[in-house]
C-alpha cells in the first residue's frame, strides 16, 4: 500500500500554510513525539501541521539533527521551553541541564521517527544532534528552507518539532517486516561533522 505526499493550501498572509489533511508522515512524526513525551510523563496535544519558510518558535535553545536518504535531505529541529523542561525535571529528576535534555530528546524523537519509517521502506541516515542557542539559534531560525512545523501544546508552553519539507513529501510503501529496533532500545547515530 502506497501513501501519497501532502497537498497544501495556498500561502496565507502570515507565511504559514495549513495543510488540507494529515498525511501518513504527519501521523508518524506526531505520534512519535506524543508517545515519547508521554514516556516522560508530559501530556501533549498535537496541533495541525503548518508549512513555513524560516522557523520561529519560543524556545531559548533548540536541538538540531540532520538526516538524509533517497530524495530526502534536511534537518529536524526540536524546541523545548524552559517551563516544560522544569516540569519534566520535577516529575523525573535527572542530573541534566536544559541543553543536555534538549539534546537527548532530539536524539530520541529522531530515532523514533527513523525507526518507524523503516516499516515503509524509507531508510534515513542521521548526524549527531547539535544544541543551538543565542546567535547560532537565530541564524538557524532565519534560514530560508521550506519546513513543516508541528506544535504540541502543554500546560507550560508549546513543544515544537520542525522538519525539512522533503521528508513530508516522501512516498511511503508499507512493508510487513518487523521493526529493526524497538522504541525502547538504544539508537545509535552516525557521527558526521556537517553543521545544520
Amino acid at each position: 500500500m502506497a501513501f501519497p505526499p501532502a497537498h497544501n493550501q495556498s500561502a496565507s498572509a502570515s507565511g504559514e500554510r495549513p495543510t488540507l489533511e494529515p498525511t501518513a508522515v504527519d501521523t508518524i512524526i506526531q505520534s512519535s513525539t506524543v508517545e515519547l513525551m508521554r514516556s516522560h510523563s508530559v501530556s501533549v496535544a498535537p496541533r495541525p501541521r503548518t508549512d513555513t519558510v524560516g522557523l520561529a518558535f519560543g524556545s531559548e535553545v533548540a536541538g538540531v539533527v540532520r538526516f538524509y536518504g533517497p530524495d530526502i535531505v534536511g534537518s529536524l529541529t526540536l524546541g523545548l521551553p524552559v517551563a516544560v523542561y522544569n516540569l519534566m525535571m520535577q516529575r523525573h529528576p535527572r542530573n541534566a541541564t536544559h541543553s543536555e535534555w534538549v539534546y537527548e530528546l532530539t536524539n530520541q524523537v529522531m530515532g523514533h521517527i527513523k525507526n518507524r519509517l523503516i516499516q515503509f521502506q524509507v531508510k534515513l541516515r542521521t548526524h549527531l544532534p547539535l544544541v543551538l542557542s543565542g546567535a547560532a539559534l537565530e541564524r538557524h531560525r532565519q534560514r530560508r528552507a521550506d519546513e513543516v512545523v508541528y506544535r504540541f501544546g502543554t500546560l507550560r508552553g508549546d513543544i515544537t518539532v520542525a522538519v525539512d519539507a522533503s521528508l513530508t513529501r516522501v512516498m511511503l510503501e508499507y512493508s510487513n517486516a518487523s521493526l529493526l529496533v524497538r522504541d525502547s532500545d538504544l539508537l545509535l547515530f552516525d557521527e558526521l561533522g556537517d553543521d545544520p
